[in-house]
């Protein structure tokens, strides 16, 4: 990274930092971890994060206009139609990240109520997916 960039890079931690509240004499490492990687995503111009967390979201909601959020979630339904063979450890992820204790299972849908309301959310655009990952082979 270059000079210029790491002093944006600081400009932009300190503003993110101010959206969660965060301060790095008081807050964890995680959350440390967190505000230098969205800024190093800031500064490299990212379009995507993949996250799961909600402090991510709210900052790249307010913070980031140029970065778009994917949803883990979002992420193991559109591999799991893609890829049909790794289905099964794709269920267990998400089995693992939204539906492992009695918590997760009052907020979170099950597997299978998951995959309907995803498909229908993703009706249109799973087939031109399908298609885009049959052309490059992926």
């Amino acid at each position: 990274m270059s000079y210029n960039e790491q002093i944006l890079r600081n400009t932009i931690e300190s503003e993110i930092g101010n959206c969660i509240s965060y301060s790095a004499l008081y807050n964890e490492k995680q959350d440390r971890g967190e505000i230098k990687t969205l800024s190093f995503m800031a500064v490299k111009e990212y379009k995507y994060l993949v996250s799961n967390d909600n402090d991510c979201v709210i900052i790249v909601r307010n913070k980031l206009p140029n970065c778009s959020i994917i949803f883990t979630y979002e992420l193991i339904y559109l591999l799991s139609e893609i890829y049909p063979k790794k289905a099964e450890d794709l269920r267990k992820l998400y089995r693992f990240l939204y539906y492992s204790i009695s918590k997760d299972k009052q907020h979170n849908p099950s597997r299978s109520d998951f995959k309907t309301k995803m498909s229908i959310l993703y009706k249109s655009s799973l087939p031109i997916l399908k298609e885009i990952s049959k052309q490059r082979q992926i």
